[in-house]
C-alpha cells in the first residue's frame, strides 16, 4: 500500500516513548494553506560571529543587550560596551557584578542598568559622553534599593524592586538619579517577595514566586500607582529573565502554590498557558528551571520565544507566529554536540538581528541566509509521530520517499550530493535501526527523488531523519509503501 506519511511536525516527546517521540531540532513549522503542503519543517537560521572578545575578556558570558538612540549597548562580565551600527565596541564602565541577570530601561536621555548590588545611571544627552556613570547604591543615594533586582520605565519614571522584599521604588519624572523616601511601595495581596517586573499594555506586571499584581497609572500626586485587584494573576516567577515582552505579548515560565507551573502567555491581561503537556514534563524534570534565559525575536516575518535551560542544557523555542491556543508549536536548537543553542540574549539592531553567547564575550548575527553556526555545522532533526496498525498487526516498510527541497547546492567539502540519513524504530522510539544515507540531488538536480527501501518490520514504526550539510535543509512531506502482515 502506497500513502501519505504525515512526518511534518514540532515537539511532542510525550513521558512514554511508545506513545509519541516526536522531536524536531533545528527547524520549526512553517504552515500556508496554499502551498503543496499546508505544513512543513524548514530550516532554523545559523550565525556569524561579528564580535569576539575573548582575548580580551576572557571567558565572560553576554549578559545584557539593549539599543537606544541609534547606539547598541552590551553587558559583558562586569563591562559595558556602547557601540555604533558598525558593531565596534567601545568600553563605557565597569560593573560591581560579573555574572547574572541584569535589568536594564531607558527614559528620554537616561538608561539606567542594575545589576542586583548598585544602579548605574548613563546620560545620553551628554557631548562628549560622560567619562563615568552615576553610581546609584545606599552611599550616593540613600532612597534607591539596596539590591536592585530589575528596572523598567512606567509612567515616566524608572521602577526598581528591591530584592529579598515586597518593595519597589520609583525616581522622579524622567530623571534616574534622584530618589526620594516617599517613593516607594509594596505588593499587598499575597504574601511573598517580588521577582520580576515588566512593562505591558501600558500597565506594570509585578510578579513575585506565585502571583503577579497589575499595577496602573491614575496619576495621583502623591504617588501615581495603584494596584489592579481585578487583573490579579494567580502565577507567578522564579525565572527572572524568562520575562520577556514583544510583539503584543508578554511570556514567563510561571510557577504557582502547587510548584513549577506552565510557560505563559499574556495577551491583554489574560494568561494562558502555551506549552504542551510533553513540554511541561520535560521541565518538571530538570533540576534547575531558574536559571532559564530567554528572548523574543522575528526574523523573515517570523516570531519566536525562545528559552534556555543552561544547567540541564536544552533550548525550546515557542513559534508566536504559526501557533495557536489550541495548537501550541514547539521546537528545540542545539548545537552539534547535542547542548543547549549558545544565544543567551538578542537585539534587533541596524535592521539586524544580534545574539550574545552564554559563556564566551561574543555577539553573532542571526539570519537564514547562513547555513552553519559560525563555521560548525548544523544538525537538523526530525524524528516522526509513533506510527501503529490498529489492530497491532506488524508493518514491514517496502519504500519511504522523502519531498525534499532538492538541487540546492553541492557539498562544499568533498564535491558530492549531500546526504540525508534516514532511521527506522520498531519499538515506537526507544531504540533505532541502522541509518541510511540517501543522497539529494545535486546542485540543479531540482527533481532528484530521495527514497530508502526495504526498511525494516515492526509494530511500533518511528522514523528518524537527520541532515548535516550546509545548505537550507526543507522537509515538505513524504509517502510510503508498507504492507500490514497476517499474524
Amino acid at each position: 500500500m502506497r500513502t501519505n506519511f504525515d512526518i511534518v511536525g514540532s515537539f511532542n516527546n510525550q513521558r512514554i516513548m511508545g506513545f509519541d517521540s516526536e522531536r524536531t531540532i533545528n527547524m520549526f513549522e512553517y504552515r500556508d494553506r496554499e502551498g503543496k503542503k499546508p505544513t512543513v519543517n524548514i530550516f532554523t537560521p545559523g550565525l556569524d560571529k561579528v564580535v569576539d572578545l575573548v582575548d580580551l575578556e576572557g571567558l565572560k558570558d553576554v549578559r545584557a543587550q539593549f539599543v537606544f538612540r541609534g547606539f547598541a549597548y552590551s553587558v559583558i562580565g562586569n563591562k559595558v560596551y556602547r557601540s555604533p551600527p558598525n558593531l565596534s565596541m567601545n568600553f563605557l564602565f565597569s560593573m560591581s557584578t560579573s555574572v547574572g541577570y541584569v535589568g536594564i530601561d531607558a527614559a528620554v536621555n537616561q538608561i539606567l542598568f542594575v545589576d542586583g548590588q548598585q544602579g548605574y545611571v548613563w546620560d545620553t544627552s551628554d557631548s562628549p559622553p560622560p567619562v563615568n556613570p552615576t553610581i546609584l547604591n545606599n552611599d550616593t543615594v540613600p532612597n534607591f534599593p539596596s539590591q536592585p533586582i530589575d528596572v523598567q520605565y512606567f509612567a515616566d519614571r524608572f521602577v526598581v524592586p528591591q530584592g529579598n522584599s515586597r518593595d519597589f521604588y520609583i525616581s522622579a519624572l524622567n530623571d534616574g538619579t534622584t530618589w526620594d523616601s516617599g517613593n516607594r511601595a509594596n505588593i499587598t495581596t499575597h504574601p511573598g517577595d517580588i521577582t520580576a517586573i515588566k512593562s505591558f499594555k501600558n500597565r506594570l506586571f509585578i510578579f513575585s514566586e506565585n502571583f503577579t499584581e497589575v499595577w496602573e497609572n491614575v496619576g495621583l500626586s502623591d504617588f501615581p500607582l495603584r494596584p489592579n485587584k481585578t487583573l490579579l494573576m494567580e502565577v507567578g516567577t522564579t525565572a527572572i529573565w524568562s520575562v520577556q515582552e514583544n510583539f503584543d505579548r508578554l511570556f514567563f515560565l510561571s510557577r504557582d502554590t502547587g510548584g513549577l507551573g506552565p510557560i505563559m502567555m499574556v495577551i491583554g491581561s489574560v494568561a494562558i498557558p502555551i506549552s504542551t503537556t510533553a513540554l511541561d514534563y520535560v521541565l518538571q524534570n530538570f533540576n534547575n528551571t531558574n536559571d532559564a534565559t530567554s528572548f523574543v525575536y522575528r526574523i523573515d516575518g517570523c516570531a519566536f520565544y525562545k528559552i534556555n535551560f543552561t544547567e540541564d542544557n536544552r533550548t525550546f523555542v515557542y513559534n508566536i507566529t504559526f501557533s495557536s491556543t489550541e495548537e501550541p508549536l514547539w521546537h528545540e536548537e542545539a548545537m552539534l554536540d547535542g547542548s543547549r543553542h549558545v544565544a543567551q540574549t538578542h537585539i534587533y539592531f541596524n535592521e539586524k538581528n544580534y545574539v550574545g553567547h552564554y559563556q564566551q564575550p561574543i555577539i553573532y548575527e542571526v539570519n537564514d541566509s547562513f547555513v552553519d553556526n559560525a563555521g560548525e555545522a548544523i544538525k537538523r532533526t526530525r524524528i516522526s509521530r509513533v506510527y501503529s496498525d490498529e489492530n497491532y498487526q506488524k508493518i514491514r516498510v517496502d519504500r519511504f520517499k522523502l519531498d525534499l527541497v532538492q538541487g540546492q547546492v553541492e557539498d562544499v567539502t568533498t564535491n558530492d550530493p549531500p546526504l540525508v540519513f534516514l532511521s527506522l524504530s520498531i519499538d515506537g522510539g526507544q531504540t533505532y535501526g541502522s541509518e541510511h544515507a540517501l543522497p539529494m540531488g545535486g546542485i540543479g538536480d531540482t527533481t532528484y527523488r530521495t527514497i530508502a527501501r526495504k526498511l525494516g518490520t515492526g509494530r511500533a514504526l518511528v522514523f528518524k531523519v537527520e541532515f548535516y550539510d550546509k545548505i537550507k535543509f526543507s522537509i515538505l512531506g513524504a509517502s510510503w509503501d508498507f504492507e500490514i502482515l497476517p499474524e
